[in-house]
Order: structure tokens, then C-alpha cells, then sequence
């Protein structure tokens, strides 16, 4: 389907008397084109919206709303098989697109700036918490990272040099 624009045009160098081989070697476009819409006028007035077409995993969509929102299962790497083995002739992708928008949403993480202090003269702690999935379960993790620099002028000790017998 063309613009309107398009039609508009090609009506209005009909009625110029132009032929229609002229009209469509100055739009670029077919003569068969040109011709349909000189016949139908009313073609360019009315687009027709596309009927919704079928995907292979239309009968099946209910089943994986069922495996997320009772199993909490959102890796479609896990569900394919099982999809397969119910009849599904589909492929992988069209299940990723599928399920992404139902996945729950994740938090950002603003990047850590590091602070430089000089050697011996400050500890960094930072704590972090880590989210990984195993058999379909999100899980949690949390960790504690400490830094000291313990690159010291030669012959000072470090002002945390008892913790480290302790």
C-alpha cells in the first residue's frame, strides 16, 4: 500500500492528462499500481488494518504463564525441551520474545568509583549483593569486600599490623 500522498499525486496528474506509464515513471512506481489506484479511488481512502497473525506458540502460551507464575521458571532454555515434548513446533526465540515482557523487573546498579587514599592510610570496605538463578530459582547472594593497601614506605609499619596476628 502507498501514501496518500502518493495517490493524491497520481490523480492529480491524471487529470493533468498524463498517461499511465508517465505517472508511474515519475513516481516510481509500478503502472499496474498507477492503474489500480485510477480505478478504485476509494483503495487509498480506507487502509485496511493486518489481520492478527498466528504464532506456533499460541496453544501453548497458558502452559508457560503456568511454569512462571507457579514455578518461577523464566529460563526458556529449561522450557523448550518441555515445550518440544508437548508438541510445540516452534523455535527458541519466538518463546524468548515471549517471555521477556513477563519476566519481573531487576534494580541497576550504579558503578562503584573508587576511592585512592596513599598506602597505610585507609581500609575500604564495600558490600554487594549478587542475584544468580539455579533450576529456574532466583537466589541471593551477599558479600563483604575489604581493601587495605599495604604498600608502605620502607621501614614504617602498618597502622593495622596487630590485626593481622590476630
Amino acid at each position: 500500500m502507498i501514501r496518500s500522498r502518493t495517490v493524491n499525486k497520481i490523480h492529480e496528474l491524471a487529470i493533468q492528462g498524463k498517461s499511465i506509464q508517465d505517472i508511474a515513471i515519475e513516481l516510481g512506481i509500478a503502472r499496474n499500481t498507477v492503474r489500480k489506484y485510477l480505478r478504485h479511488p476509494e483503495l487509498a481512502a480506507m487502509p485496511r488494518p493486518r489481520p492478527n497473525r498466528r504464532s506456533k506458540l499460541d496453544p501453548f502460551k497458558e502452559q508457560v504463564k503456568k511454569w512462571i507464575n507457579e514455578d518461577h521458571c523464566y529460563n526458556c532454555e529449561a522450557m523448550l525441551p518441555r515445550l518440544l515434548a508437548m508438541g510445540y513446533k516452534g523455535s527458541l526465540s519466538v518463546l524468548k520474545a515471549f517471555v521477556h515482557p513477563l519476566r519481573p523487573a531487576t534494580g541497576g546498579h550504579y558503578p562503584v568509583i573508587r576511592y585512592e587514599t596513599k598506602p597505610a592510610e585507609q581500609v575500604q570496605f564495600d558490600w554487594g549483593e549478587f542475584v544468580y538463578e539455579q533450576d529456574g530459582v532466583p537466589h541471593k547472594v551477599y558479600g563483604l569486600y575489604v581493601r587495605y593497601n599495604q604498600v608502605q614506605p620502607f621501614g614504617t609499619e602498618s597502622p593495622l599490623a596487630h590485626l593481622a596476628s590476630v
